[in-house]
């Protein structure tokens, strides 16, 4: 049996009317995740306790560690020990990035890893054939956050979705924006899920990594309930990204590329 998604503990809750009470309440797993490359060690995540492969491929490929899941030989997690070991097709060496290797506490405070912008800036310009109308932006956000039992019932982890023409196709949570991200890019790269013609929306605010990983999943739309970093709003116009932030209720702003909102 694997991590506890969820755990039960007791808490003594303050009320200016009630003073003191003591009850239970629910609260999001964190468990360290550790990935080995060919036998290296990478990187340890720390992250909510499920669709652990799905991370792993994210985090690889958002990472440039591979280009697609054909560069996998082998993956197994460990959910006991939380280990996850990655045999790689061909000569994979990863001592050239040992600098990689780091902890990380959620995904949140991670420093961005300048070489993908450069793999980014390098790499075909995403296309610009896709379009939203205004209702689908706001209609996909709004089953974003309906949709997360785990958000609602522990008010603890962000919640990304891959949508499309104003319903979700595929949702994932996590205590880290990132890891979230990684867990439905690394699905659909495990299931050959085209997204050139896809949005990604997510609850968390979108910082120039987030930018980055969304460029990378050749996402053309990326829609947030929160803010964006001036960092990203620079990487999203350089690169070619609509970036929508402050979705909420009937409205949101548009920060970058507004020709794909019609």
């Amino acid at each position: 049996m694997g991590k506890e998604v969820v755990t039960t503990r007791k808490i003594a809750r303050f009320d200016i009317n009630r003073g003191l009470t003591e009850l239970e309440d629910v609260v999001v797993g964190e468990h360290p995740l550790t990935i080995h490359v060919n036998g290296s060690e990478l990187v340890t995540l720390l992250c909510t306790p499920e669709h652990l492969e799905d991370l792993a491929v994210g985090y690889l490929a958002g990472e440039g560690f591979i280009k697609d899941n054909n560069d996998v030989k082998e993956l197994k997690v460990n959910p006991e020990t939380g280990e996850c070991m990655v045999l790689l097709k061909g000569s994979h060496s990863i001592t050239e990035r040992t600098h990689l290797k780091r902890y990380v506490t959620t995904g949140c405070g991670k420093g961005i890893s300048f070489y993908q912008l450069a793999d980014a800036r390098l790499s075909k310009e995403l296309p610009r054939d896709y379009r939203l109308k205004p209702a689908m932006v706001i209609d996909m956000m709004r089953a974003l956050l309906g949709n997360s039992n785990l958000h609602r019932e522990t008010g603890g982890v962000h919640t990304v979705a891959l949508g499309q023409d104003g319903r979700l196709l595929i949702q994932r949570d996590d205590i880290g924006r990132h890891n979230a991200v990684d867990k439905v890019f690394g699905y659909c790269l495990r299931n050959n899920i085209k997204t050139e013609d896809k949005a990604l929306v997510i609850s968390g605010r979108v910082s120039s990594e987030i930018a980055l990983k969304a460029v990378k999943m050749r996402i053309q739309i990326l829609i947030s309930k929160s803010a964006p970093t001036d960092m990203a709003v620079e990487f999203a116009e350089e690169l070619g990204l609509t970036l929508i932030g402050f979705t909420r209720g009937n409205r949101f702003n548009i920060y970058s590329h507004p020709f794909r909102v019609v």
